[in-house]
């Protein structure tokens, strides 16, 4: 499941710069495309389901 969320934020963050740069109509919905791959990776990263953290 990590691999395909890694594919999902690649594929968000492609079409959000694709977005930005051709389509000047579409340049704010490829700016928020853009963020939230950015910010899913980075949430993917720091919050690691393989790595869950137990207190006791």
């Amino acid at each position: 499941m990590k691999r395909v969320n890694v594919l999902l934020d690649f594929i968000l963050i492609g079409v959000g710069l694709y977005l930005t740069m051709t389509d000047p109509a579409a340049k704010t919905l490829g700016i928020i495309l853009v963020l939230a791959g950015v910010t899913s990776r980075i949430t993917g990263t720091v919050f690691s389901p393989t790595e869950p953290y137990d207190e006791r």
